[in-house]
């Protein structure tokens, strides 16, 4: 199990989600409807992928939860630069995986190639 902290705009789209479903404290956020057991990973994704076309069509392609992660992670370090939380929320056992992880070190080359001019000399 866990735990995971919330800023204040999540907790708000929860309660919204909540009121919405007439979920009750006992609920699950994302129950099977035919058990109410909770849903897998992939059970979620269909899910959400259901929400999204709902409200915003066919036309917005539906992104996968691995890649909302990793785009959280992505956002995340790029707002705070705190790697060793990025790390310990995202259950890595390295601060050099998270980054792989979200793609810092791609950026980072490119980046680094973008500006590099081997004609250039340091004086």
């Amino acid at each position: 199990q866990k735990t995971l902290y919330l800023n204040d705009i999540a907790v708000k789209e929860i309660k919204k989600y909540i009121k919405k479903y007439d979920l009750k404290r006992s609920d699950y956020l994302f129950a099977s409807r035919k058990n109410n057991k909770p849903l897998t990973r992939q059970g979620v994704y269909h899910f959400l992928k259901k929400d999204i076309q709902a409200l915003f069509g066919d036309e917005i392609g539906i992104v996968a939860t691995h890649t909302m992660r990793k785009t959280f992670g992505y956002q995340y370090y790029m707002q705070t630069h705190d790697i060793v939380m990025l790390q310990k929320l995202f259950n890595h056992s390295s601060p050099q995986i998270t980054l792989r992880y979200i793609g810092i070190e791609k950026d980072e080359q490119r980046i680094a190639m973008k500006s590099f001019n081997p004609l250039e000399r340091k004086k």
